[in-house]
Parts: C-alpha cells; sequence; structure tokens
C-alpha cells in the first residue's frame, strides 16, 4: 500500500530548500553598520545629533546600499576611550559588524583603531580631529579637519589679527585638546609670539582656579582654551570670578545654546568653526524632528554622519563588494559635496582641505571675524 507520508516529505523538501535558501539570502543582504558615541552625559547633544543624521542619511537612501538593506546597530561610548574600546569590541568581535561610524571624540577612535586594524572594520569619526589619526591604521577614516589645520589658523588669527603675542594656554587631557599643543605653539612662536604658559585640567574638571591663578600671574594677554562642554562652562565663571580679564578663544564647543544657557557672560570670546557652505535650514528642521533636540549641532557631527555614510554608500557601490579591504581603498577617492561641503580624502584616510570662520561673541551674538 501506497504510503502517503512518504509523498508528503518528499513534496516538502522543495520548500524547505527554497526557505532556506530566501534565509540565507535575507541575511547576506543585510549590511550591518555599527555605531558608537557619546549619548549620554555631557556630550549627548553631539552623540545624538550625529546619529540623527545617520538616520537621515538612511532614510535618503532608503537604508538601502548596492542592493543590500543597511541595519544600524547603535552603542553610547560615553566620549571616553575605555568606554569606547569595549563598545567597540562588542560591535566587531560579538555583532560582526565590518563597518562602524559615530565617533565624536577622538579619543573613542583612536582606542578603537587597534581592534579595527586587526579585524579589518573600516571605521570612519564625524567629528574626531585628533593629529594622532594620521597614524592608527589604513582602516581608520576623519571626515573634520585634523587640529592641526585648526591650530594654525588660531594661533596666526590670535597673533597677527588680535595682535596677542604673549599666549597662555589651557589645555584638557585628551586627544582632542592635547592635539592641539604643538601646531598651535610652533605656530606662535613663528610668528614672533611667546607661549607664557601651558597648563592641563581632566576632561570635565569642575575646579579650574589653581591653573587659572597661574595665568593670571604670567600677565598674559590672551588665554587659549580647549576644553569639553562641562569644564569650559566653569572656566566662565571662574575667569569672570578671578578678574582674568583677557580675551579668551575657545575653539569648537562655543554654540548658539552655550549662548543661550549662559547669558551675557560669553561676551567677547572668540571661536572657530567649520565654514557652512550654504543655508542649512532644511536639514536643521529635519534633524530637530529627527532627534527631537530643540538645538541639534550640524557642523561637527550630524552633517559629517550623514556625509560619511552617502560616501561609504558611493565606495561600495564602486567597489562593487563589501570587502572593506577593497572599500577602504576605494574611499580614499570618493570626492563629494554634501551638507557640510566638500569631502576629499589624503592618502591617511583624513580630510585633504579645511575651510574654517572665526567668530566673536557681541551681545549675545556670534559675529564673523575677518580673517
Amino acid at each position: 500500500m501506497f504510503n502517503y507520508k512518504y509523498l508528503f516529505l518528499v513534496a516538502l523538501i522543495p520548500v524547505l530548500i527554497i526557505f532556506s535558501c530566501c534565509v540565507t539570502q535575507d541575511k547576506q543582504e543585510t549590511i550591518k553598520i555599527g555605531f558608537m558615541a557619546p549619548l549620554s552625559g555631557d556630550m549627548a547633544v553631539y552623540g545624538q545629533s550625529s546619529k540623527g543624521g545617520l538616520q537621515l542619511a538612511a532614510d535618503d537612501i532608503n537604508y538601502m546600499i548596492d542592493g543590500k538593506k543597511v541595519e544600524f546597530i547603535f552603542e553610547d561610548s560615553k566620549c571616553d576611550a575605555k568606554s569606547a574600546s569595549e563598545v567597540a569590541n562588542k560591535l566587531i568581535n560579538i555583532d560582526g559588524v565590518k563597518y562602524i561610524l559615530g565617533f565624536v571624540c577622538s579619543s573613542e577612535l583612536l582606542s578603537t583603531a587597534p581592534n579595527a586594524e586587526n579585524a579589518k572594520v573600516l571605521t570612519i569619526g564625524s567629528a574626531t580631529t585628533s593629529p594622532a589619526l594620521q597614524t592608527v591604521g589604513k582602516y581608520s577614516f576623519a571626515m573634520y579637519p585634523l587640529d592641526d589645520f585648526e591650530a594654525k589658523l588660531n594661533a596666526e588669527f590670535i597673533v597677527n589679527k588680535l595682535g596677542k603675542k604673549n599666549v597662555a594656554l589651557l589645555l584638557c587631557q585628551s586627544d582632542w585638546c592635547k592635539g592641539y599643543e604643538k601646531p598651535f605653539t610652533e605656530t606662535v612662536k613663528a610668528l614672533g609670539g611667546n607661549v607664557a604658559i601651558i597648563e592641563f585640567n581632566e576632561q570635565n574638571a569642575k575646579d579650574l582656579k589653581t591653573q587659572l591663578t597661574k595665568i593670571k600671574e604670567t600677565e598674559a594677554d590672551v588665554l587659549f582654551a580647549v576644553q569639553y562642554p562641562e569644564a569650559y562652562s566653569n572656566l566662565v565663571i571662574q575667569t569672570k570670578e578671578l578678574e582674568l580679564n583677557v580675551p579668551v578663544y575657545v575653539p569648537q564647543v562655543l554654540t548658539e545654546d552655550s549662548i543661550r544657557t549662559m547669558p551675557g557672560l560669553l561676551e567677547g570670546y572668540y571661536t572657530v568653526r567649520a565654514a557652512k557652505p550654504g543655508d542649512q535650514t532644511q536639514f536643521l528642521n529635519r534633524l530637530k524632528a529627527k532627534t527631537g533636540l530643540p538645538t541639534p549641532e550640524i557642523d561637527l557631527t550630524a552633517g559629517r554622519s550623514y556625509d560619511a555614510l552617502i560616501m561609504l554608500k558611493s565606495a561600495i557601490e564602486k567597489a562593487n563588494t563589501l570587502d572593506t579591504e577593497i572599500v577602504k581603498d576605494v574611499l580614499l577617492t570618493v570626492k563629494y559635496t554634501g551638507i557640510t561641503g566638500y569631502h576629499e580624502f589624503d592618502k591617511d584616510g583624513v580630510p585633504a582641505n579645511a575651510n574654517y570662520e572665526v567668530f566673536k561673541v557681541v551681545n549675545d551674538q556670534f559675529v564673523k571675524q575677518a580673517q
């Protein structure tokens, strides 16, 4: 007697084979991309903005690269080298990603680079600027010009435009802050200026009075202070308390939000930021809606995360493979004009060009300065 049970099993085999192929194909058709940045703490606005910019770029490409679906794994690296190293280990060795974007702080990318290099994981930092990034390996890229570009511009502006030649430095002890020291001091000296003193503080220091008192005693005529948000907020208050009445130049972290939260206190401060390529109103409105932040940050983080994903998409599609050994070489050739302007990498995977603007706070407004 014919056993219909066997007929059912025979008929089921092709279905199982097709189902198995589809599952395998779906798995192959997904590109997992890691993201790490400070999503909590004092630097959260930068990390959340960077995340939002990446998500907007993904929206605009329909979460597809070269016909493959993009899937993000978001992690909080806290602007801290140890946390970043732990997060990178998870993304690389547990989640199995071959691409990681984000990286607001230089320490995050520098601590990730050795692991990424060994695993051939391609990383792109949105706001990482330490000159040390030039030598960390072939798989590390940076979207923002390195500190040596900007440090020289800062020094030239202070000495030549402000006419201040006795300069004091106050630097936090992080890869970002310390990256300014050598190019800035060398340029000041080359222009005939003097570095009166260099003081260091913890990254999120609450009490800077010891360092500021020493600086005041030197009779320096300008203070160049590279600090993260919490420390520079204390710097603003404590310079007033100590009556350190000299111009203060704080690169990058002064924003419209800074003025809003400290009205009147930033009067006369100088800052520098990457030049805006044009009207960013539409992108800003989209970013606000995506992140829920009233004042998200574009120039350092969100716009560069957006541009990074678009450049990565271009490199993968030109390479016609997900093999990072090939994609990294193609990425070096990608030239792109996006939210934050023109981007082109040099042979070390860092920006080949830089364009900055200097601003002074006047009546609680940023006023662009002639350079």
